[in-house]
């Protein structure tokens, strides 16, 4: 067995279990950086950034107006009491 090594089942679990806890902080982290925003609010906050207005983004992706403004709003909600500008880090 040389250069080999033996490892017991309870070392390979706590390896297991703190590979989780990494994979799991990590996510979050990631999560956290885009303020916890869905794949498609990220969509609609490009396109406001880049200076889309409401119609045309429904019209882009194909959604109503008032779609778009629910979207905003929970954007918005997400946000909290972070400055709107710290949007502009998504793009």
């Amino acid at each position: 067995m040389a250069g080999e090594y033996w490892v017991g089942r309870e070392s390979v679990s706590n390896l297991v279990q703190y590979l989780r806890t990494l994979m799991q902080s990590s996510h979050d982290e990631a999560r956290q950086k885009k303020f916890g925003l869905t794949p498609r609010e990220l969509e609609i906050v490009s396109a406001v950034v880049a200076g889309y207005s409401n119609k045309e983004i429904a019209e882009y992706f194909k959604i109503s107006e008032d779609t778009v403004k629910h979207h905003l709003s929970n954007i918005f909600d997400n946000l909290g009491s972070r400055p709107v500008w710290n949007l502009l880090c998504l793009r």
